[in-house]
């Protein structure tokens, strides 16, 4: 089968074209010692693991660990790479002896906010690291062949991070004494990477995480997608997957093939009648298999059935139909190849692989045995799309992963959304500088296809300008609409009034310890400002609510115990202070004018509620009889402490909002607001909705008493002016639209037919319900009939009787 063998090909031919022949990289390898390329432990986060050096070889090795090199940026530059921050190494899976590879890039932009994208080749066995000079990747392979790279300017590197692996093990530089041969068995080692590789980069996780590939990660990614959501303590941010040309549903990919061949996929004819007949005839024995394998999963081997349906009728490149050559696209991955077999690029990476190959055969051939390739993702899809948005593009100009098959694949994809998907219309690409026309795209809730004009099945190498167009505006969320996950329902009731000081205040006394480790305090101590930055940081906590007349004060020292009396000289400046010995509490000065001036002193707001006294006297407050002071001389205490805190009568404190607030509440309702219910969000906006559009029906008294609140209450409800955000919006929807869903569900099991959005969900009446109210209806008539003639009978009897009686009264 020439399509799957195209990268055994690729990769062997590798091996024997390999040379050395980059001689300005030889000389980067005298320059630059083997430990120059090591991470310094203060530039990554640190993890625990052992190096098996010659000092510890005693040691024993963790079982997982993520080994990473910080690229040198003095090579990048010698071999013609960006010098931008990048990240290569192996995920060592030493109890299962699997190692595998990645190549991260920050972005060029803002990589602290920007997305992080991976990218996987399929094969299954391609290596995914070539893409980095060829298709999305920083670089561009060039020159004489192949033996130079230059600055990609269509790169996604230009708006997002990225991340190259080559998986499954013994893919690429990725090694192992153990390989796999199933999705499945891949998935798992592909989980463990990225959660390691988070975990040594918390930065990102935070991020949004797309997966992206073509061919063969059409099966890859999904499976891997889904894994991925299965697990609720993942510390991976997965936002969407994206599809290129991929290899997804293999028996409608089949069935395509001769629509695409013979004129019908919007390209002009590659075979003759006599051609598209045969090829029609030896499909079926293909197509009979590969659906035997979707409903049985018993698979047999296709060498026989599909080897010649699938390749002995089309004489031109598969990958790409505009190419007579049959090879052009291997020819040209049978560079890259070349330029990782370097030495130089391959010190560069610390590979612990000697020859790399684009395409592992032993890999290739065991997924071949398992029957891996034949087998459906579209329910794994399905699954997906429950959770995240998936888009699917495809070069027009692929034969063996077609546009026609991923097509009619995402039309038949049965999920929530088939109907509205269906039903979409289908816009133009444009690109967003020249406004060219470079495609088309059907987008509905959480699914999009793309058409690429002019693409083969590698679309970044064929229209790398459209395809990054592409890809920025689905990351951004063009075509679907961005969840937040763990989104904050706003309260039923407006609480921003309340000032953001207090709420910091509240902290402090609650968290006492940890506020005292700020300011170097015991918890039950007053805080004894010391510099200039807690100066600053108390005030900023405390708020305009401290009260200061006057800059002109004078603070008597801190162990201070005379008390000051009342009362002095204008013309000498003194101070009252606390006869507490732990601090004073309130700094009384005069100015020139004579006027007394007040300010609060920094101190711990519950120490000055308890322990505060007046200072106008150095007299103890008097005690009862057993010795103790009583409840009245404490009250009075505090209140002339209060006083005397709170500044002179005629200069009040400014009121916060929230005291007039509460002020005009208590003057509303001098008896006290009682609500004998808190309304939810969807209420409140359902209030706002019945009133906007039954105002003569839903007055405000009746809805008040059918959301059992208060008039007054569902006044203010609507003459507020809170408008949740989008996120918080569509949350609302999707809730409405599971509540509307459940009860159509029982109105239709009821045989009342619904509404036509709810019907295009796929929500029907119970056609056995028509027939238990066609019997009963017919029951029904029959008893109303029976009814009548009774009725008339008796009538009839009646007016006989009647008339029997009156004829003998006459002839008497």
């Amino acid at each position: 089968m020439r399509f799957f063998v195209y990268a055994i090909v690729v990769g062997f031919a590798a091996r024997t074209v390999y040379s050395h022949h980059h001689q300005s990289t030889t000389h980067a390898l005298e320059e630059h010692s083997s430990d120059s390329h090591h991470v310094h432990d203060s530039q990554l986060p640190q993890e625990e693991h052992v190096p098996m050096t010659s000092g510890n070889r005693g040691r024993t090795k963790p079982k997982r660990r993520l080994d990473i090199r910080l690229v040198p940026r003095a090579t990048l530059h010698t071999l013609g790479l960006e010098s931008g921050t990048q990240y290569a190494g192996y995920l060592d899976d030493n109890e299962n002896d699997k190692h595998l590879f990645f190549w991260f890039f920050e972005s060029r932009n803002d990589p602290e906010n920007d997305p992080v994208i991976l990218w996987l080749n399929g094969g299954p066995g391609a290596a995914s690291i070539p893409a980095i000079i060829n298709e999305l990747g920083p670089a561009l392979l060039g020159g004489e062949k192949g033996s130079r790279v230059r600055r990609n300017p269509w790169s996604a590197n230009n708006n997002a991070s990225l991340l190259f692996i080559d998986q499954p093990v013994n893919t690429g530089f990725s090694y192992g004494g153990k390989s796999v041969n199933t999705t499945e068995a891949a998935s798992q080692d592909f989980y463990r990477l990225l959660t390691l590789f988070f975990n040594r980069f918390p930065q990102y996780q935070r991020q949004d995480f797309h997966m992206a590939g073509h061919s063969y990660a059409g099966r890859f990614i999904p499976i891997f997608a889904l894994d991925i959501l299965s697990h609720a303590d993942r510390n991976i941010n997965l936002k969407s997957i994206m599809l290129g040309n991929p290899h997804t549903d293999p028996l409608t990919l089949f069935k395509s093939m001769e629509p695409m061949a013979c004129g019908q996929g919007g390209r002009p004819a590659v075979l003759n009648a006599s051609q598209c007949a045969a090829l029609r005839t030896d499909m079926r024995p293909c197509l009979d298999l590969v659906k035997t394998c979707y409903d049985t999963n018993v698979c047999g081997d296709p060498t026989e059935a599909c080897g010649k349906a699938l390749h002995s009728h089309f004489d031109r490149d598969e990958l790409d139909v505009r190419n007579k050559d049959p090879l052009a696209t291997a020819r040209r991955l049978l560079l890259q190849a070349r330029y990782f077999n370097d030495t130089a690029v391959r010190w560069l990476l610390s590979s612990n692989v000697h020859s790399f190959v684009y395409s592992n055969a032993t890999t290739w051939q065991a997924f071949y045995n398992t029957s891996d390739w034949m087998k459906p993702t579209q329910h794994y899809l399905r699954e997906v799309l429950e959770s995240i948005p998936v888009i699917v593009y495809a070069g027009d100009a692929d034969y063996i992963c077609n546009w026609l098959g991923n097509r009619v694949m995402t039309d038949e994809l049965a999920w929530r959304g088939h109907d509205a998907f269906n039903n979409a219309d289908t816009k133009a690409l444009r690109l967003a500088g020249t406004g060219s026309v470079y495609g088309t795209i059907k987008a509905a809730r959480n699914l999009a296809f793309g058409r690429i004009f002019d693409a083969g099945h590698i679309v970044p190498i064929n229209q790398p300008q459209a395809y990054l167009d592409l890809l920025n505006r689905w990351t951004r969320g063009e075509w679907f609409e961005k969840r937040s996950v763990g989104a904050k329902v706003p309260m039923s009731c407006v609480c921003g009034s309340l000032p953001w000081r207090f709420f910091v205040q509240s902290l402090i006394r609650v968290h006492g310890l940890e506020s005292s480790r700020f300011l170097g305090t015991a918890r039950t101590v007053p805080w004894p400002v010391k510099t200039p930055f807690q100066q600053r940081a108390f005030h900023l906590l405390q708020g305009p609510k401290l009260y200061e007349a006057s800059t002109t004060t004078k603070e008597e020292p801190r162990t201070s115990t005379t008390p000051k009396v009342r009362g002095t000289s204008p013309k000498t400046p003194s101070a009252a202070v606390s006869t507490s010995s732990d601090r004073p509490r309130v700094i009384r000065s005069q100015n020139a004018d004579g006027k007394s001036n007040f300010r609060k002193k920094e101190g711990d707001r519950h120490d000055r509620n308890v322990s505060s006294r007046r200072t106008d006297s150095a007299t103890p407050p008097s005690k009862s009889r057993s010795g103790s002071v009583t409840d009245k001389q404490r009250r009075a205490e505090a209140s002339a402490g209060e006083r005397d805190r709170t500044g002179p009568p005629w200069e009040k404190p400014k009121k916060e909002r929230w005291m007039i607030q509460k002020e005009a509440l208590k003057e509303k309702f001098p008896e006290g607001w009682k609500p004998r219910k808190r309304l939810s969000p969807d209420a409140l906006t359902g209030i706002r909705a019945l009133h906007a559009q039954f105002p003569d029906i839903y007055t405000t008294p009746a809805l008040a008493e059918r959301f059992k609140v208060s008039p007054e209450a569902i006044r203010r409800i609507l003459k507020s002016n809170f408008r949740p955000s989008e996120e918080q919006e569509e949350a609302r929807r999707e809730r409405w639209e599971r509540r509307g869903l459940q009860v159509w569900e029982r109105k239709a099991a009821l045989g009342i037919k619904p509404p036509r959005k709810w019907r295009e969900m796929g929500i029907a009446r119970d056609p056995s319900h028509h027939d238990r109210a066609m019997r009963s209806s017919k029951w029904e008539k029959q008893m109303e009939e029976e009814e009548i003639r009774t009725y008339q009978k008796q009538y009839l009897e009646r007016r006989a009787r009647e008339q029997k009686g009156s004829g003998e009264a006459s002839g008497t």
